[in-house]
């Protein structure tokens, strides 16, 4: 198994044994008003880590997050759909920098979600099957000397636009981009998610430190390309076809006669020409500001 996966599979079996000591610390002291209130939201951190599968985001994939986040469009509406499990755990290969309303930076290594009802921020359990209209996502920062911290906790409402969602955020409307890219990509074409069970060593580790993990885990990775693409290019402009070019990713404005709807779609850098041609070495502008 991948040691990359083992460390994802670990590390949440650690994190939720964090999780439960500082509860227990918490019950036996008797709780005032406000730890009260902290014990409430300590629920989603909780069930974030007890329920749900284990996802992997290889760092390929991670870094078509990072450039699909920047250019996001505003007009992209949240999607219950776009989850592959009611509850999940998500792991980083490679963690994302947040800028926090201190100036600080933190390194978001890992998100979970929960399903809530719209205004909600502690999750329930007294509904069932889809009766929910939004998802609550916390933010988790893996700590040098081990163990976690919270970044941040907000929902995701079935619907709402990133236009709507971002005015509230402040300076968290970096990771809501980064949560609207990553979990649309993951639900498009060029998502291929496989699992892995977990073996058997690690199985046995997590029994003898009293840290069970779960039974597998799921990876998320690019589908390779498999067809040809669509003509690139502006109308008009001459291409040299004894070349391969690269296109840029970017969102499109897609359309599907089935529904007729128009959705947003990222479409990943690819390489455009004849397959059997050499790739088209960069080309250099010069600019001379004159008088």
């Amino acid at each position: 198994m991948n040691s990359e996966y083992i460390t994802a599979l670990e590390t949440r079996a650690e994190w939720l044994e964090i999780v439960v000591k500082q509860t227990k610390a918490l019950l036996a002291a008797g709780l005032s008003p406000e730890q009260k209130a902290e014990l409430d939201a300590r629920q989603a951190f909780f069930d974030c880590l007890t329920d749900g599968d284990t996802y992997f985001m290889n760092e390929k994939f991670c870094g078509l997050v990072a450039h699909a986040q920047d250019t996001v469009p505003d007009t992209l509406a949240f999607e219950l759909s776009w989850l592959h499990s009611k509850h999940g755990w998500l792991w980083l290969e490679t963690p994302y920098d947040l800028t926090l309303p201190d100036d600080s930076n933190a390194a978001i290594s890992a998100v979970g979600w929960v399903p809530v009802r719209d205004g909600e921020t502690i999750p329930e359990h007294s509904y069932a099957g889809e009766a929910y209209d939004a998802v609550l996502l916390v933010c988790y920062a893996a700590l040098p000397q081990g163990g976690f911290t919270t970044i941040a906790t907000y929902s995701c409402r079935s619907s709402c636009t990133l236009a709507d969602a971002l005015p509230d955020m402040g300076r968290m409307a970096e990771s809501v981009r980064w949560a609207y890219a990553a979990f649309h990509l993951m639900a498009q074409k060029l998502t291929h998610t496989s699992t892995v069970q977990t073996d058997r060593n690690t199985r046995r580790r997590g029994e003898r430190t009293k840290r069970p993990v779960k039974p597998s885990i799921r990876v998320v990775s690019l589908r390779r390309q498999v067809q040809a693409r669509a003509a690139a290019g502006a109308a008009g402009q001459a291409r040299d076809w004894q070349w391969q070019w690269s296109v840029r990713g970017h969102w499109r404005n897609q359309y599907y006669a089935t529904t007729k709807t128009y959705k947003q779609v990222f479409i990943e850098a690819f390489f455009k020409g004849p397959k059997d041609r050499p790739i088209k070495p960069p080309t250099h502008t010069l600019f001379v500001a004159g008088r």
